[in-house]
């Protein structure tokens, strides 16, 4: 009897150990999901007795890499500003984990992609198409720097995988320091500070836990 029971518990592992791989496998590149949503006057407009409701197409794109990182573009479908960001994802069950965020996977073949989002009030449920639309891949980590005409620096800070990440500064044109601000993949946290032109401190304040 315990054997049965242990060939049974190691028939059970095998199936899922080669469920998990063939979900990684199939996964692996290029997804598109559209998703229409009112402009922001159209609740205005409806109030007001028009008979139209105007709607842009909201346009999410997905790259899932085989080094289980997984590259995400938004925004205005066909519009050139997207907004861009990555993160590490994984499978555990029939769950997907991509970055912080976890999903129920409901469907997933070579065409279609099903994932609902793993929380008790209202979940969404996300269903993808495979596409051969190009997603632009996000740098782990990227340092920005803009500066003014006069060539001093207005601002610098760190992106980690398209968040936010460390210290952030804001600068005068004259070149004194204006701001000091904190992340943790796009969550404010630290001590954040602010100076007068005169660099006189006149703000400094505990944001987050």
């Amino acid at each position: 009897m315990r054997e049965l029971i242990l060939c049974v518990a190691i028939l059970v592992a095998s199936v899922n150990i080669a469920t998990s791989q063939t979900q990684s496998e199939i996964i692996i590149g290029n997804w598109e999901r559209i998703e229409k949503k009112l402009n922001e006057n159209s609740g205005f407009q409806i109030l007001m007795g028009g008979n139209d409701s105007p709607k842009k197409e909201m346009e999410t794109l997905i790259c899932f890499k085989k080094d289980k990182i997984a590259h995400i573009n938004q925004g205005v479908k066909n519009a050139s500003e997207r907004n861009c960001y990555a993160g590490k994802y994984s499978f555990t069950d029939n769950d997907l984990i991509i970055g912080t965020r976890s999903y129920r996977i409901i469907k997933l073949d070579k065409d279609s992609l099903i994932i609902r989002e793993n929380k008790d009030w209202l979940p969404e449920a996300f269903k993808y198409f495979r596409t051969t639309k190009l997603v632009k891949e996000v740098l782990e980590n990227e340092t920005i720097e803009t500066k003014y005409p006069n060539g001093n620096i207005k601002e610098k800070g760190t992106f980690h995988y398209g968040f936010m990440h460390g210290k952030w500064e804001e600068f005068y044109e004259s070149g004194q320091i204006k701001s000091e601000k904190h992340f943790s993949n796009a969550f404010p946290t630290g001590i954040w500070k602010e100076w007068d032109e005169d660099g006189n401190l006149i703000k400094e304040e505990k944001i987050g836990l």
